[in-house]
């Protein structure tokens, strides 16, 4: 209990916040252990679960794995501020990435992790989705650990940072039990190949469980697509073959089309769809 209260007074978070009733908030701060074999095969410490501040504790030197700020994000939901399209953000990116490698630090016992590359520092996590004020004035910095030379996307540190408020949420390292391909035989332009025609059979198989979502629409133009080591259970995927529902990780070829109408209407949505190619066998393992 002491790392916790050392952590949360190393992060200088307010205690309280004008127009949010505290006292909805438990403060008699529990701990509830953890045992997440799926994912981590390890022992957390979860603390304050229905209090202002959530931390779950790594078994090691009181390492954060995870922070959630729910004072914090009650009091943005009130607010309920929001940013125009295209609108400018009022820091600069330099400055995120500053206060984002101090609470880093600060989770990660006064240092960033090794293995970790920082991969982005974006403005406007999207949080109203039917609106023109879609931009919720938040930050998003990501540092990613490379297996091989490769990204790996259930091993991430996180930190959301929103302008007015600070430090709402952060995820922290997850050692991944990755299984390197004997040979990578698929290359990306044969990946892009191989999503388009799997895809497009998978997306027509009424036995597909998202084959209701797709009626009416084609694969059509490619967006992008990008070598990574992922986990179904990391990222939320749906995977197709049983066998990659583990705690394992592979390599992929991450490839993303958009969906499109078969006939032209005056909507014309188009929406994403993202194909799992394994880079071994070139099968199609996933879908999102």
């Amino acid at each position: 209990m002491s790392i916790y209260h050392d952590k949360i007074k190393a992060l200088n978070l307010p205690e309280s916040y004008k127009g949010v009733d505290s006292s909805q908030f438990d403060n008699d701060l529990k701990i509830i252990y953890e045992n997440d074999e799926w994912k981590y095969n390890r022992k957390f410490a979860i603390i304050g679960r229905k209090s202002k501040f959530e931390m779950k504790l790594g078994p090691q030197a009181g390492e954060v794995v995870y922070f959630y700020n729910s004072l914090m994000r009650t009091k943005i939901g009130k607010d309920n501020k929001a940013y125009k399209k295209g609108e400018q953000p009022k820091k600069n990116k330099k400055e995120i990435i500053k206060e984002a490698k101090r609470l880093v630090k600060i989770f990660n016992n006064g240092k960033i992790p090794e293995g970790y590359r920082l991969e982005k520092a974006e403005f406007a996590i999207s949080a109203h989705f039917t609106s023109e004020l879609d931009q919720a004035g938040d930050w998003e910095v990501i540092w990613r650990r490379n297996y091989d030379g490769h990204m790996a996307w259930g091993d991430a540190l996180l930190v959301a940072i929103n302008e007015d408020y600070g430090c709402y949420s952060y995820w922290g390292p997850c050692q991944l039990n990755y299984i390197p391909p004997k040979k990578i035989n698929i290359s990306q332009d044969q990946a892009i190949e191989l999503s388009k025609k799997l895809g497009t059979e998978l997306i027509n198989d009424k036995n597909f469980y998202f084959y209701k979502r797709f009626i009416g629409y084609k694969i059509g133009d490619y967006v992008k697509s990008q070598m990574i080591i992922t986990n179904p259970s990391l990222n939320g995927h749906t995977f197709i073959r049983r066998p990659y529902s583990s705690p394992d990780v592979y390599l992929f070829w991450w490839v993303q089309f958009n969906a499109v109408p078969v006939k032209k209407n005056e909507e014309n949505r188009t929406f994403e769809a993202n194909f799992f190619i394994d880079a071994e066998t070139g099968a199609l393992r996933g879908f999102q």
